[in-house]
């Protein structure tokens, strides 16, 4: 997996959870909503026991990412490079 595409980094988008404001439907569709600050502030707290937990997470931004936009949409290319 590369860090980058087109110069840009691919985790800007998955930093953090989209504006209840400009996205109001976002937490009407998706049921589990997390972004990266989340997941790293579950590792620095230990809430994660096994590797398994983790992919978990990362999975469903991924698949939170996937069923919100639309599949030619850069945030769905990037979540789909992420998964590589």
């Amino acid at each position: 997996m590369t860090a980058n595409v087109d110069g840009r980094p691919l985790y800007t988008a998955f930093q953090f959870l989209p504006s209840k404001k400009r996205y109001p439907d976002y937490f009407s569709v998706i049921d589990s909503p997390i972004d990266l600050k989340l997941i790293a502030q579950k590792i620095q707290g230990g809430e994660y026991t096994h590797l398994s937990e983790l992919d978990k997470d990362l999975s469903n931004m991924v698949r939170n990412a996937c069923l919100f936009n639309e599949p030619g949409s850069q945030i769905y290319k990037d979540a789909k490079t992420l998964k590589k």
